[in-house]
């Protein structure tokens, strides 16, 4: 009997340390509960030319966008079909591209060029659409769904 007793005590102290570990993981995160939802369609780093067009979510039926703040974010979306990078750093666009390949190799790849001596490193990264100006949200849009080349 003294045996189970202790066997029970030291598993309620191994359960304890679990879940203190757990808890201290959830509050290193910053306490963000994020609901399950599904991949977006396209994470957008920066801003568009017209932002009214981004005015709800989702933005078309069946398109859904999510914005990033910074580089950074983008480890929160492990799935994605396609990425916009169209910040006013070049280099801020690049990482992007660069760990959006390197994370999902058939994703879309949309980055604006704000200074052309970038552009050999952009093709470099395989960015499917280059532009030198920032799009319009339905151009973003079309560029998603292929209606645009």
């Amino acid at each position: 009997m003294m045996y189970v007793l202790i066997a029970v005590g030291i598993g309620f102290v191994v359960l304890g340390y679990y879940l203190m570990g757990e808890l201290d993981r959830f509050l290193h995160r910053g306490s963000k509960v994020r609901s399950p939802k599904r991949p977006p369609d396209l994470v957008l780093f920066g801003n568009v030319e017209k932002p009214d067009d981004f005015s709800g979510y989702p933005l078309f039926p069946g398109l859904f966008v999510e914005r990033i703040a910074s580089p950074g974010n983008l480890g929160e979306f492990p799935d994605f079909r396609a990425l916009a990078a169209l910040g006013t750093a070049d280099v801020d666009n690049l990482l992007l591209c660069s760990m959006a390949r390197k994370r999902n190799r058939n994703c879309l790849l949309i980055a604006v060029c704000n200074n052309r001596l970038y552009e050999k490193m952009y093709r470099e990264f395989k960015v499917d659409h280059l532009l030198f100006e920032k799009p319009s949200g339905i151009s973003l849009v079309e560029f998603v769904e292929g209606k645009r080349k």
